[in-house]
This record gives structure tokens, sequence and C-alpha cells, in this order.
């Protein structure tokens, strides 16, 4: 081999290796700029569900107190039933109406606070879903960086089974 040709191959595997780094560079560069993009949408999201979230929350604090007050006014009140009672049938039927109507609202409290508590979860990953939506596809498609979780498909994945 000729010093010319050795030259000519050496400048001809540095040419390559030029390109190959700025292929990848390129591929960082542009994988890095949809992690930006991806990253300024999701703490957009965060703020909002963070808002939402703690809205439901005090929400449901509220609830448990009045539900608490209620439920001391009216065991009080059945305090004061059972010492007004003539005998002990009175005192019987006193305690099981008692009995009855604080198991039905605790039901109904338990079912109120789980429609709550539903509804603090949705408003928690609301703005997630909403935003997961509307990225560009190359974010969102399984190719991209990171695929969408759909409750609606028994193992969370939105794409469809071929």
């Amino acid at each position: 081999m000729t010093a010319s040709t050795a030259s000519e191959t050496a400048k001809g595997a540095a040419r390559t290796a030029v390109q190959t780094a700025q292929g990848t560079l390129n591929t960082l560069t542009g994988g890095l700029s949809k992690l930006v993009s991806l990253n300024s949408v999701l703490l957009e999201a965060y703020g909002e569900a963070s808002r939402a979230y703690l809205q439901q929350l005090t929400s449901l604090n509220e609830e448990l107190a009045k539900f608490t007050s209620r439920r001391m006014k009216e065991q009080s009140d059945a305090r004061q039933s059972l010492a007004n009672c003539k005998d002990w049938s009175d005192a019987l039927h006193a305690q099981q109406d008692f009995l009855q109507d604080s198991s039905k609202e605790y039901l109904d409290e338990a079912a109120r606070l789980f429609k709550m508590m539903s509804q603090a979860t949705l408003a928690g990953i609301g703005p997630f879903m909403e935003r997961m939506e509307s990225l560009p596809r190359e974010l969102s498609s399984s190719k991209g960086m990171l695929t969408p979780f759909n409750p609606a498909t028994p193992t969370g994945s939105t794409s469809k089974a071929a």
C-alpha cells in the first residue's frame, strides 16, 4: 500500500467517523428536544393536577367534618332519648332505632366518600391524560419516548392487538 492510498483510506475513515458522530449527536439532540418538550407538558399537568386534587381533598375533609358533627349530635340525642325511656322495652326500641339509623348513615357516608375519592383520583390524573392525548404522535407512540396509559384496556396499553 502506498502512502497516498493509506492517506486516502485514513481520510475516508475519518469522514465516516465524523458523519457517524454527527448522526449520533443529531439523534441525541432530537431526543433531548423531545424530552424538554415532554417535561414542560408534564410540569404543567402536574401543577394543574395538584390544584385539582387538593380542592377535592379539601371537599373530602369538609364532608368528614360534617359527618362527624352530625354523628356526635345524633349520639347525644340518642343518649337523651335513652334517659327518657320509662322501661327496658322503650330503651331497647330507642337503641334499635339508633343503630338502624346509624348503620344507614354510615353506609350512605361510605358511598359519598367513595364517590369523592373517585373524583379526587380523576382530578389528579385528568390533566396528565389530557396532555398525553394532545402530545405529538412521536412523543406518545410506542416508538417514541412513552406510551400513554389507557385504563379502558386490560393491560393499560393503547395499542390494538394484531
